[in-house]
């Protein structure tokens, strides 16, 4: 009977995925998600949680991808925090003229 495998240092150590990468996809998900829901009447108020998830995907992006490892969930969570941040001030400046105009 064998016995069951543990996980060590090294084999922590040769997983191809890391922790902040794994946060950056679940931070961009979410504010994709959030960006969303952004347009239901009344819960425009998670328009600046929305923001903060994008700036944390990209931050745990960029240092699971650049700063540990070639991750690439981190490169994942990097994109969608882009996408996120981008689409985020695309809809605050159409909104932004509409008020003014």
């Amino acid at each position: 009977m064998e016995e069951p495998a543990v996980e060590t240092e090294e084999s922590r150590s040769e997983r191809k995925y890391t922790e902040l990468g794994m946060i950056s996809v679940f931070c961009g998900i979410l504010g994709i998600v959030f960006l969303v829901l952004m347009f239901i009447p009344g819960i425009m108020f998670l328009s600046f949680f929305v923001l903060m998830l994008g700036i944390l995907a990209l931050i745990f992006g960029a240092l699971a991808y650049w700063g540990m490892k070639k991750d690439s969930l981190g490169l994942t969570g990097f994109s969608l925090g882009v996408l996120v941040v981008i689409v985020w001030f695309l809809i605050y400046a159409y909104l932004s003229v509409g008020r003014i105009l």
